[in-house]
């Protein structure tokens, strides 16, 4: 080069334009050198590990114009290159092409062989040039959308290998081309070919024992839903798949061993299962917590979320140049982070379940966490971040295998205490067979009773239910047309109870119930007066052989009494809860059917004319 400048010169009128051109032409060659030593790669000989990083050593540029040499890249001007301040590469999100350079020297007098790993499976495009003396040494090129089978290294991560001749440095020169803009952390390692093998076996070990052992796991899941038919352990077993579907992909297992000969679908195949497997991390926590009764706004919010993220499925069908990730990326936080919420709102009621849950989902969310931050930039690049969502994975899978262990333990607890129940029902049974005559058949008596009380009484209330009311009432119009006296039949109705269920939760619209209950029993006025609870929000009280002059009365008592226990109901006009009230007296032809419907008619009368009041049935007077 310099001779040749020589000759421009001596052929130019003006030499010294060309001066100063040569002079920038060697500053910038000689900055290529002077800016970044050489690395001696006979240090990895006494490395224990066999291997060190590359990028400290390296520089790198954006490519703003393609050239059509690697020689033009080494004395391009207007590349604008930058060291490397951490150990891994990561640019995030940028233009589609960079360079990145550094030199390779053997200072001993035999062949080095050595081998250049990027350990990073999913990158597009990866072209290596070796150069020794400005030509081309050895070339490579790899890449998730670039066969597989074109690679000289059997391995997920593209590597290549490369003999540096004795005493002599080399540049490598590596072009990383994202399609889409978005690059992936580019983690260089220079290795010795005793210590890539050694690594190699141990990267298959560890991770043939990780997916080994969510395969179990899944196995295991679904025999027990298979056994119990419980939903939750289907949706785990569904959440485990698609996880291992995914991460067989992004970890690049698949594209080495099951479509080697499809880089355009294995470039895809992350993007359509990341959302699946968010979407079956939703579906089992929806199962597992109970998410849509438990925390219903957050169960929408997550359902929301879900939903965006399988939209990314048929964007990545239709159009898999997209950077799908930019926004799937952010949007995978979010929803982990909804539903980490849901389970401390959960927690914090003691559900132990949803506190296991919850430090399993963390475990996720801290692993998720560097992933994305390195994604956009946020995290240098390093291989605990590389790997972060495995080992917190690793921990949520075992964290929730705990979860749904005490959910089965709490069912072998609910199914011990039912068959120790039963057994001391038997053993008492078996003892009191044992007594006397009169004893047994007493205490066969009282179980029958209590039996039948369960069986007609209301389980909120505490009230007689609609069962008990039919036969009572048909008895009492029986005894009341032998004896000649009637009986009174009050149907009382709670004014606006629905409201109450609306604003201020069925919660509070059961305690309603309870109290108008108590109040009942208690305002019976006679041991023969019987109370009822015949409907939702509908109540009746029955008096046999009733006064026909105070039964009215006795029904305004009842109304004043419930309106002045000031119960809250903020959907009243008064602000408090009321009632309407039906009274009818019997009459000698009266059915269950006719008595009632004609009380039931005073009823609809008092809430037709206002409500909060007592209504007699017309045919009485």
């Amino acid at each position: 080069m310099i001779q040749r400048a020589r000759r421009m010169m001596m052929h130019q009128r003006y030499p010294l334009p060309w001066l100063f051109l040569i002079f920038c032409l060697l500053a910038g060659n000689g900055e290529l050198h002077a800016g970044h030593p050489a690395l001696n790669v006979s240090m990895l000989e006494r490395s224990t590990d066999g291997w060190q990083w590359l990028a400290p050593q390296a520089r790198f540029a954006e490519e703003a114009t393609p050239h059509e040499h690697p020689q033009q890249v080494l004395s391009s001007a207007a590349l604008r290159w930058q060291k490397v301040s951490d150990a891994v590469l990561n640019v995030g999100f940028g233009p589609p092409r960079y360079w990145i350079h550094l030199s390779l020297h053997n200072p001993e007098a035999t062949v080095a062989t050595r081998i250049i790993e990027v350990a990073e499976p999913l990158y597009d495009d990866l072209h290596f040039w070796v150069l020794r003396d400005n030509k081309v040494f050895a070339e490579a090129r790899m890449g998730d959308r670039i066969a597989f089978a074109s690679r000289a290294i059997t391995y997920r991560h593209p590597s290549m290998s490369l003999d540096i001749p004795p005493r002599t440095t080399v540049d490598l020169l590596i072009r990383a081309h994202a399609r889409d803009g978005e690059h992936d952390p580019l983690p260089l390692r220079l290795w010795t070919s005793e210590g890539f093998q050694a690594g190699m076996q141990l990267d298959l070990l560890i991770y043939g024992a990780y997916y080994g052992a969510i395969v179990i796991l899944l196995l295991y899941n679904l025999l027990v839903f298979a056994s119990t038919r419980e939903q939750v352990f289907l949706w785990y077993a569904v959440y485990l798949t698609s996880f291992l579907a995914w991460n067989f992909v992004y970890r690049g297992f698949a594209f080495q061993y099951l479509w080697p000969e499809s880089p355009d679908w294995n470039a895809g195949a992350v993007a359509i299962l990341v959302p699946l497997a968010l979407a079956g991390l939703t579906a089992f926590s929806w199962s597992l917590l109970d998410l849509r009764r438990q925390t219903p706004w957050l169960f929408r919010i997550a359902l929301i979320l879900t939903l965006a993220a399988l939209i990314h499925i048929p964007m990545a069908l239709l159009a898999p140049e997209t950077g799908l990730f930019a926004s799937l990326n952010p949007l995978g936080l979010v929803l982990i982070t909804t539903l980490l919420i849901a389970g401390i709102c959960i927690a914090q009621r003691g559900n132990t379940t949803a506190r296991i849950y919850v430090a399993a989902i963390g475990c996720t969310f801290v692993g998720t966490l560097p992933y994305y931050f390195t994604a956009f930039g946020l995290l240098p690049a390093n291989m605990l971040t590389i790997h972060a969502i495995n080992i917190g994975s690793a921990l949520e899978f075992l964290l929730l295998a705990l979860a749904l262990a005490h959910r089965i333990n709490s069912l072998k607890t609910e199914k011990l205490e039912a068959e120790l129940l039963a057994h001391a029902t038997l053993k008492h049974s078996a003892e009191a067979l044992e007594e006397k005559v009169f004893e047994r058949t007493s205490e066969l008596e009282q179980a029958n009773r209590s039996l039948h009380e369960l069986a007609v009484r209301d389980a909120l209330t505490g009230l007689y239910n609609r069962r008990h009311f039919n036969e009572v009432v048909q008895q009492e119009l029986a005894r009341s047309r032998r004896h000649g006296k009637p009986a009174a039949l009050l149907l009382l109705d709670l004014d606006h109870f629905k409201k109450l269920n609306d604003l201020s939760g069925h919660l509070a619209g059961d305690e309603a119930l309870a109290h108008i209950g108590q109040l009942l029993s208690s305002f019976a006025r006679r041991s023969v007066d019987q109370a009822f609870r015949v409907g939702g929000e509908e109540f009746a009280l029955l008096s046999p052989e009733a006064d026909e002059e105070n039964v009215e009365r006795w029904a305004e008592q009842l109304r004043l009494r419930i309106d002045t226990t000031n119960w809250p109901h903020p959907g009243t006009p008064q602000g408090h809860l009321t009632a309407s009230i039906g009274v009818a007296l019997s009459q000698p032809g009266d059915t269950l059917e006719s008595f009632y419907t004609r009380t039931d008619r005073a009823l609809y009368r008092a809430k037709q004319e206002g409500r909060n009041r007592v209504i007699r049935a017309l045919s009485d007077t």
